[in-house]
């Protein structure tokens, strides 16, 4: 049985994605193993509720209170010695483990103290996640790497721009290898990562359902708005095959051109329903339609802040990490780390 601990630079770099999608990708080869979160430092006051979906995906028990809480300014000695014995414990009964770490620092603010001593603590090598950005430099990386020390298998550079994909993989690539730190892969970004549910959209905008709501954990990464249509409007909703159209209520002509091509839902403006022959051919489409008081300006507006709630906690995602790790990772390199070989 193996641990493997997976940590990054700074908070949202990609670690519950990643974690998700390694445990997919062992069930898929076969293997079982158990994808954990034991403790929290971010300073946001939102729930956590990463352990509950590793442990959803990997079809095992949340252990209970995780994640636990942790301060890095508070004396945590009791808690960071508490968590290698629970793993062990699993160890000991079940399968391997992907741990899910703190990140080194959150909102610019070092917090390496606790992830390193849960490394140290527990008998396993780290992944360390660093997602792109214009800020991201080789000497950031190496400097993180050398923190976290020996036990170190290797770096992922998550979310890199398709545009600037070959340039950050030429120019990251040689200055890690050449002081002995493995690359395992860099991952591309992908926009359906950031989508959000048709639930939450509803709930965003604070929207009836007229149909559809059992698709309500149905996924669409982009909005268009149905007022801008000039011309054609089938050929305007081409454009994006997982969106959600926003659109007055009064508009069927342009209702009925988004319900000719591929569409998550109809938020309806306005406050009234539609024609019944847009309500029918809805149905017959298997659209959700939704159906909000504000108009649509003030209703597109009110978006702005929708994608800013999306999180990787729905399947869909982690089957899309899954591909994506598949496909651009170093698999060999992980497969004795992880126990997908013997």
């Amino acid at each position: 049985m193996s641990v493997l601990c997976v940590t990054s630079i700074n908070s949202g770099d990609g670690k519950t994605a990643f974690c998700a999608g390694v445990t997919l990708l062992s069930k898929k080869l076969g293997k079982q193993i158990d994808a954990v979160k034991p403790l929290n430092i971010s300073e946001l006051t939102e729930p956590d509720n990463d352990a509950t979906f590793l442990a959803s995906i990997s079809g095992t028990e949340n252990q209970p209170g995780w994640p636990d809480l942790a301060k890095s300014h508070s004396n945590n000695a009791q808690l960071l010695s508490e968590v290698p014995k629970i793993i062990k414990r699993i160890l000991s009964i079940k399968n391997d483990v992907i741990v899910e770490l703190p990140s080194l620092s959150d909102g610019g603010k070092d917090r390496s103290s606790i992830p390193i001593e849960l490394i140290e603590g527990l008998e396993g090598e780290v992944i360390l996640i660093a997602s792109y950005s214009r800020k991201l430099t080789s000497k950031l990386i190496i400097g993180s790497a050398n923190r976290i020390g020996k036990k170190l298998a290797g770096v992922i550079v998550n979310q890199v721009p398709r545009y600037r994909y070959k340039e950050t993989e030429s120019a990251l690539q040689h200055d890690l290898t050449s002081v002995g730190i493995n690359v395992l892969g860099f991952i591309p970004e992908e926009r359906s990562l950031q989508g959000v549910t048709v639930g939450q959209i509803a709930e965003h905008l604070g929207g009836e359902y007229l149909l559809g709501e059992d698709k309500k954990n149905q996924l669409f990464d982009n909005v268009l708005i149905g007022g801008i249509v000039l011309d054609n409007g089938v050929e305007y909703f081409n454009l994006n095959e997982t969106k959600a159209v926003l659109v007055r209520a009064d508009r069927p002509d342009i209702q009925m051109a988004a319900l000719k091509t591929p569409t998550k839902c109809l938020v309806l403006t306005g406050g009234h329903k539609p024609v019944q022959y847009i309500e029918h051919e809805a149905r017959e489409e298997s659209v959700p339609v939704i159906m909000v008081k504000q108009g649509t300006l003030e209703s597109s507006r009110e978006l702005d802040t929708l994608f800013q709630s999306s999180t990787v906690h729905h399947n869909e995602k982690a089957e899309t990490f899954a591909s994506l790790i598949e496909k651009h990772f170093d698999i060999e390199a992980l497969s004795p780390i992880i126990g997908w070989t013997s």
